[in-house]
């Protein structure tokens, strides 16, 4: 399977999960990231039909865990009725204490046919290439993967190139972004992360999954952080093919 493109709810965090479909798919998305918390267009724990996780041609792509296990256990179920292949696992613990906070949610997961990718975030437990393997030597023969964030990475000042080499076998999902040099996240073309570089040598090494776009663009308008989605993946599949 070639690389494909998503994006995520953090883009347009005030649309509903219909309005964010629509606009996902006017931009030339087929998929999208949702949380369990802070955007409208929200996953409800409670459970909701198969259905609510598609719509405009686009689907749920992956759901974001929410920080208590008892939670963690109702989206993994949720996930598995509602057909989203990825949950994300942030760093709600001490990275060396994974087998207690992670590895449950891991084991249930697997039974149920998803897949649990653990990310790193700057300013979280989870931070840096070092996190992320305690990460997955707390959890054994029986670790998550590895969502490589390498907007995250270059916020902290990482190289998120070298974190791609080391869990190359593992990473099963990667977040990108531009930013401007305050770390700040920017229309694609207008930072200074080297995002191309990155998704070339993604591209030769052969991974074959999901890109998530990712544009954080606080006050600005959802009809502008949409065209600016639209310009951001033309950009991103010309490094990419």
């Amino acid at each position: 399977m070639p690389i494909e493109l998503a994006t995520s709810a953090c883009c347009l965090p005030e649309l509903t999960r219909g309005e964010l479909f629509a606009a996902a798919s006017r931009a030339g998305y087929r998929g999208v990231e949702l949380f369990c918390s802070w955007t409208n267009s929200k996953a409800e724990l409670a459970g909701e039909p198969a259905s609510r996780f598609s719509g405009s041609g686009v689907n749920v792509s992956a759901i974001h865990l929410p920080g208590k296990l008892d939670e963690g256990l109702k989206a993994v179920d949720l996930a598995a009725s509602a057909g989203v292949p990825q949950l994300v696992a942030h760093g709600n613990g001490k990275p060396e204490d994974a087998g207690a906070w992670l590895l449950p949610l891991v084991r249930e997961a697997r039974k149920r046919g998803v897949q649990v990718v653990v990310t790193n975030h700057k300013g979280q437990s989870i931070e840096t290439p070092e996190h992320v393997q305690s990460v997955l030597e707390a959890c054994g023969d029986e670790r998550p993967f590895v969502l490589l964030e390498a907007g995250q990475y270059w916020a902290a000042g990482l190289d998120a190139s070298a974190a791609l080499r080391r869990f190359r076998d593992l990473v099963r999902l990667v977040h990108i972004k531009d930013l401007d040099p305050q770390g700040h996240s920017v229309a694609f073309g207008a930072g200074v992360s080297p995002w191309r570089e990155f998704l070339r040598e993604l591209a030769r090494g052969g991974y074959a999954g999901r890109v998530v776009v990712e544009l954080e663009l606080k006050s600005t308008p959802a009809a502008e952080v949409e065209r600016l989605l639209g310009e951001a993946r033309v950009k991103l599949e010309a490094c990419i093919q």
